[in-house]
């Protein structure tokens, strides 16, 4: 492939399109348009939501897992690296406008949001921030970094007809 770039393997390329179906389900669900920021550059968001008018309303961090709502609640939290957290934190914090996390857990073909910060930058719950190896990325690999672990039980599930939700 050439650029090195994980989206652009086969798996990336299946984690990409899970992705697509995913946000088009929460933008039907919440009557928002969603964007999404250009895979191929370093960029400190996946995309963000906005609005009838158009504005930008919120931004966003989008993960979809093969895995079951069961293997995540025995689990009992969404492993995110916490640098990706905090640099969407901060960029909506100078947007001034909240920050999503939409996690898309494929094998029981459900989703779950998380508001993470608010329009101030202010995460708006506890959650755990631990130095741990995990997969490097989609293709594997390992990599040791500090990982924030959002408590499931701050998530909720997106469901149809949840318009005004933001």
């Amino acid at each position: 492939m050439g650029d090195g770039l994980d989206i652009n393997t086969p798996k990336g390329q299946k984690t990409l399109i899970e992705e697509i179906n995913m946000l088009k389900y929460v933008s039907k669900c919440w009557d928002v348009k969603i964007k999404t920021t250009n895979k191929k550059l370093p960029v400190s968001h996946d995309g963000a939501i906005f609005n009838e008018k158009n504005e930008k309303i919120a931004i966003f961090e989008s993960k979809n897992r093969q895995s079951t709502l069961e293997e995540f609640e025995n689990w009992g939290s969404w492993l995110i690296t916490f640098d990706k957290l905090e640099r969407c934190r901060k960029t909506a914090k100078e947007l001034k406008i909240p920050f999503y996390g939409f996690l898309g857990i494929e094998k029981s073909k459900l989703v779950l949001y998380w508001k993470i910060s608010d329009e101030n930058g202010n995460y708006l719950f506890d959650f755990e921030r631990i130095n741990t190896t995990t997969r490097a990325n989609v293709n594997g690999g390992e990599a040791y970094r500090e990982n924030a672990f959002l408590p499931m039980k701050h998530g909720k599930f997106i469901q149809p007809n949840q318009k005004n939700i933001l």
